[in-house]
């Protein structure tokens, strides 16, 4: 009998075992689906915090840094969203799946003050531009123009 007992709590702890690596991937899915319906109903706080979840099973994951960083610019959260996006543009691959993250850091800097910075990541951004993408050239030239212009500008007391 007490053989039995040890089969059944070893099975026990086997099938527990087997079990546990596949809830673990699937919450980190679970976020990211939940995630994804917050912020298409633009509910960007939850979804900031379901991207956080499934940030925290993932670390590095591209693919989450983006949507975790996304969620914090709409929730204004820059210094949050510039490591997300940090994480993208220093990986070997990111700027190349994620070329607005550039753009964003560029705005992030721009925000912070961070004028010369700001300039680098518009002019990373502009060189993942093609001539397809007149639209977001546009928006990089007039991020461009302002970073110059608050960089030459003085207060009217200086």
């Amino acid at each position: 009998m007490r053989l039995n007992i040890q089969k059944l709590s070893l099975l026990t702890v086997m099938l527990l075992v087997c079990c546990a690596a596949p809830m673990h991937a699937q919450s980190k899915r679970t976020y990211l689906k939940a995630g994804d319906k917050s912020f298409a109903q633009k509910d960007y706080s939850t979804a900031f915090l379901y991207y956080s979840e499934a940030l925290a099973k993932s670390g590095t994951d591209l693919a989450v840094n983006w949507k975790y960083g996304e969620a914090a610019m709409k929730l204004m959260a820059f210094s949050t969203a510039e490591k997300s996006f940090q994480l993208i543009a220093n990986h070997p691959d990111g700027p190349k799946k994620y070329p607005m993250a550039l753009y964003h850091l560029g705005e992030i800097q721009r925000t912070f003050g961070k004028y010369d910075e700001a300039l680098q990541y518009f002019s990373q951004y502009r060189n993942t531009l093609t001539e397809k993408d007149s639209l977001m050239l546009g928006k990089t030239t007039a991020q461009e123009i302002a970073c110059n212009w608050a960089k030459n500008y003085k207060k009217p007391d200086e």
